[in-house]
């Protein structure tokens, strides 16, 4: 059995060349906390979600492997990272889109699917197998509901 059956077709997706506070605004109006990134010929370039936005407004030192942890040593107002929101903000999704998250592919086993879900606790992208078109996305939430139906049609 393939993930097919806990994916959810047709998702809300972001161009790359839509502007951080668009998709920022969609997130938000959905209640969603990611959305997948297509060219306009459907390929699948990653993911756009919260936490790439606030990768942008930390601080270069913050980042860096071995990075500071301790960031007592700011001492700017809030107002500032408020300013270096309206920089994000300008932002193109395709200058921030997370492009390390892996996928799952149309025919991934069941067993994997629920690995990847439980290992990357996020959403993930299915692609047609051998291509980069996105089909769907597998939330932590379709996942379980595709488990409790199956559990509710084996108990009938």
């Amino acid at each position: 059995m393939s993930c097919i059956s806990a994916m959810l077709k047709n998702p809300l997706t972001v161009s790359p060349k839509d502007t951080v506070g668009k998709g920022m605004e969609r997130l938000l109006k959905e209640r969603i906390r990611s959305m997948p990134v297509v060219d306009g010929r459907g390929n699948y370039i990653g993911m756009f979600h919260f936490r790439q936005v606030l990768k942008q407004l930390l601080p270069k030192s913050v980042l860096a492997e071995g990075g500071v942890d301790d960031l007592d040593f700011l001492h700017g107002t809030d107002q500032q990272v408020v300013d270096k929101l309206g920089d994000v903000y300008k932002m193109k999704i395709g200058d921030v889109v997370d492009t390390e998250r892996p996928v799952l592919r149309e025919d991934e086993v069941f067993w994997a699917m629920v690995h990847m879900i439980y290992k990357y606790d996020a959403p993930m992208a299915v692609l047609k197998a051998d291509t980069r078109k996105l089909i769907g996305i597998v939330s932590k939430q379709s996942l379980i509901e595709e488990l409790l139906r199956r559990r509710a049609f084996t108990e009938e």
